[in-house]
């Protein structure tokens, strides 16, 4: 049995996007691609490449253009609502809820697909909240009124009332956008850990591409063309498309340091940094670029225009400075005067 064959979710030769009157509008094309159990998968691409679009398509809440999904082998859009929901949960950037929810109600309703026309929850649902809860560790939230929660509390709530559905697959669109930096992260990881200790098949749309490719197990690559890539984020990374398709006139992805650079408007000239190796360098080699320089390693036996030193960094005069701001005014200075 293939990897391809245990998958819950599967796409044959996809193509998704959106009619409006008589004109079509094609995001992906001709996909085919497979999220396993256990896999964190990330959906990238820039802004108006159709990250919402597929998704949807995926959860079968709009038709595909031709092709099709399936899951655990069944075509999507043949299954009823609440087989669906009995099998892929869907996280959206939800920001109205109704003002009586507490966090506890939002979990719950993830067992509304079990629980029939009643609504009644039983023993078994109840333990499968309790757990959903405790594996998204929010049960300090579930007693407060979810209008009263941050957008990052709010999440972890809504992640939780999805990991209550017992999905095969969970499909998250953008469940980071409205987060600081620090909830990114955090609810990142918490997914990703999620994923690998449940056993769950997970797609996360994201505009966060440097912590998708540190996180993810694939990366799936939305190109402005329709193709969609699927592999492991350093594969992608290696073939210089992230690069294609991330930069611009300004803005750089440097897939040899997995990030993004902006481009200075003017070069401010060459420098050679040379010294110690480490941390330091590092931000020396960042602040120098920020600012317009052209930085490259001091060759053996070649004076550098900034030696790292210690604590801090000898210059060509031998004055020795010990802040990243006394070293900008010393290498700016003859540009300044």
């Amino acid at each position: 049995m293939t990897a391809e064959e245990i998958a819950p979710l599967r796409t044959d030769r996809l193509t998704a996007g959106y009619r409006s009157g008589r004109q079509t509008t094609e995001v992906v094309r001709e996909a085919t691609a497979a999220l396993r159990p256990g896999e964190f998968a990330c959906l990238l691409g820039i802004n108006g490449a159709g990250k919402s679009t597929l998704m949807r398509t995926l959860a079968g809440l709009q038709p595909a253009l031709s092709g099709g999904v399936e899951l655990d082998g069944v075509g999507v859009t043949r299954l009823s609502g609440i087989a669906r929901a009995r099998t892929i949960s869907l996280v959206l950037t939800e920001r109205t809820f109704a003002r009586h929810l507490t966090g506890l109600d939002v979990v719950r309703l993830g067992r509304h697909p079990f629980t029939g026309w009643h609504g009644r929850l039983s023993a078994e649902d109840h333990r499968i909240v309790e757990e959903s809860i405790a594996v998204t560790r929010c049960e300090h939230l579930v007693e407060r009124p979810i209008t009263s929660l941050s957008d990052g509390e709010r999440q972890r709530v809504l992640i939780a009332r999805a990991v209550a559905q017992s999905p095969r697959v969970m499909l998250l669109d953008e469940p980071t956008a409205f987060l600081d930096v620090a909830h990114r992260v955090r609810l990142t990881a918490l997914l990703r850990d999620l994923t690998h200790s449940a056993g769950i098949a997970v797609l996360m749309s994201t505009h966060d591409l440097e912590l998708a490719l540190r996180t993810a197990d694939t990366a799936w690559l939305i190109r402005q063309s329709g193709e969609l890539i699927t592999a492991p984020p350093e594969d992608i990374a290696l073939t210089g498309v992230l690069s294609e398709e991330f930069s611009d006139d300004r803005l750089v992805f440097e897939h040899e340091a997995g990030g993004f650079r902006v481009s200075p408007e003017a070069t401010r000239g060459t420098l050679r940094v040379g010294g110690d190796e480490g941390v330091r360098r590092l931000w020396t080699v960042r602040a120098l670029t920020r600012l317009g320089f052209e930085v490259r390693p001091a060759a053996r036996g070649e004076s550098a225009d900034v030696c790292v030193e210690g604590d801090g960094w000898r210059l060509p005069s031998d004055e020795t400075v010990t802040s990243i701001s006394d070293l900008i005014a010393r290498v700016m200075a003859p540009a300044a005067s």
